[in-house]
């Protein structure tokens, strides 16, 4: 399938990948881009700072050393806050036309079958904690693209090969959370927590759920998601937090209670140390951000 597809780009014409746009780029405080929307995949490393993505009314944030993958036709705002400037690499490219995918079917691992999906819409985006590699092949692609040589053309081709093979191959160890063939034990966890996150629970109550000790179930989160069990649950209360932030007026006190984090400020400390801003912060941020004639 890889063949294929180099192939394709090397020698194809209508079908193949191309790269649509490349920077690296500083954008200054209190920046923001958007909405917008393009058919092209977009990969942001970011070299220094944090910036944020405002997708669907859900605000994520990528901090220096993050990738984030966003996918084709996903409506989208670029934002800064007003205290930072945020230096990052961009690459956009369009995937293999579905033509190709059609053409190709029969033959695809299953690293290429996640880019049929993402052509369907399965996915939004994919934020990685750590760049390096696709950074790596980002810069290498806006270096190359910037010659003009023929061997650069070439090069620029291969290195957008290298690059959607790198991410087939994040998107199918990311993907594979819940498909993996896991501890029995751990599976059972994973379920018990996503159902009653918002309960207050912790790593005791998850472990007789699951008839397992304590020590052994931290083992095992430590081993999958090198993670503790507490802060596997703590993520998932502030990833809910932020949508009630952005969706409701409940007050800061009201989603701390709700979500049992036992006060407002062990939830405003927390939350901060997540998102880089307070809870009260991060609600005006995103009303701004819909509504930037206020």
């Amino acid at each position: 399938m890889y063949e294929a597809m180099i192939h394709e780009m090397l020698y194809g014409e209508k079908e193949a990948s191309r790269i649509t746009d490349t920077f690296i780029q500083t954008f200054e405080p209190g920046c923001k881009i958007g909405p917008d929307r393009h058919p092209s995949m977009e990969v942001i490393c970011v070299i220094d700072g944090t910036s944020y993505m405002l997708i669907h009314g859900q605000m994520v944030r990528i901090n220096k050393g993050e990738c984030f993958i966003l996918f084709p036709d996903i409506e989208h705002s670029f934002l800064l806050n007003d205290r930072q400037t945020c230096t990052l690499v961009n690459v956009h490219f369009i995937p293999p036309a579905q033509s190709f995918f059609a053409q190709n079917l029969r033959g695809m691992g299953k690293e290429m079958r996640l880019f049929y999906e993402m052509k369907t819409h399965k996915r939004q985006y994919l934020k990685l904690s750590d760049n390096a590699v696709i950074r790596n092949i980002s810069e290498r692609i806006i270096s190359e693209s910037s010659r003009r040589k023929k061997s650069s053309e070439i090069l620029t081709k291969l290195y957008l090969c290298e690059l959607q093979i790198q991410l087939a191959d994040i998107l199918e160890d990311e993907s594979g959370v819940f498909q993996k063939n896991l501890n029995s034990y751990l599976a059972e966890a994973l379920l018990y927590i996503h159902l009653h996150y918002a309960e207050g629970i912790h790593l005791y109550q998850v472990a007789e759920a699951v008839s397992i000790s304590p020590r052994h179930l931290s083992r095992l989160f430590r081993e999958h998601f090198q993670v503790s069990v507490q802060g596997y649950i703590n993520t998932l209360r502030l990833e809910r937090a932020k949508k009630l932030l952005e969706t409701t007026a409940l007050s800061i006190t009201e989603i701390s209670q709700r979500l049992q984090f036992g006060n407002s400020q062990y939830f405003s400390s927390a939350f901060k140390k997540q998102e880089g801003i307070s809870p009260g912060e991060y609600r005006n941020f995103v009303r701004i951000s819909n509504n930037p004639a206020e």
